[in-house]
């Protein structure tokens, strides 16, 4: 199923509320992508990406008669599923990641020789964020790879804008330093804000 528009995921909603299995179906359909990439990215690994994200899909539909239909169905799924990355490291079940298949963000480059150095920074930015706190690795993805604005991501995360925008600062300063002369930083470094 393609991405719902808001009124068919308001319906899908209200038909799962009133029991309707196969509208929860649906949801999971038309949201299990995107919900499974930003857990991919927080964890860098399939299996507890599959785990977070089936774990995101309970808890939503637990949920759900908190849930207020106003066209912010997706960004309250990643909000539980941020939220649950978030609560495992203050869980005891928490353990080191190694990044698996770094090399598929590096594949694409005009020639082998850019690909090899692109394939490298890729590698050496995602071991980079992985040794960044949970708060900033959720942060940095959010920001980077979602695309969301900084008050999105505070009103997700229930932060105050001025700590999201800190700890974003604090994930690149940490990155640049972790990276150091290594790489020409200028020229993947992006927005400054």
């Amino acid at each position: 199923m393609a991405l719902a528009d808001q009124d068919e995921t308001d319906r899908l909603v209200l038909a799962l509320r009133q029991g309707d299995s196969r509208a929860g179906e649906a949801l999971i359909d038309v949201f299990y992508d995107q919900v499974f990439g930003l857990c991919y990215r927080l964890t860098f690994n399939a299996a507890d990406a599959e785990d977070l994200t089936q774990e995101t899909f309970l808890r939503a539909f637990r949920a759900l008669a908190q849930y207020q239909p106003q066209g912010q169905f997706k960004a309250w799924l990643l909000k539980i599923a941020t939220n649950l990355f978030l609560d495992e490291k203050r869980s005891a079940r928490n353990r080191n990641r190694d990044v698996e298949d770094v090399g598929e963000f590096a594949r694409k480059g005009p020639g082998p020789e850019e690909a090899a150095q692109q394939g490298e920074l890729m590698a050496a930015v995602w071991a980079g964020i992985q040794r960044l706190s949970r708060e900033e690795q959720a942060i940095l993805t959010l920001r980077a790879v979602e695309g969301l604005d900084y008050g999105q991501i505070a009103a997700m995360l229930e932060m105050k804008e001025g700590t999201v925008r800190w700890h974003m600062y604090e994930a690149r300063r940490q990155l640049c330093e972790m990276l150091g002369a290594r790489f020409d930083l200028e020229e993947v470094g992006g927005e400054r804000e």
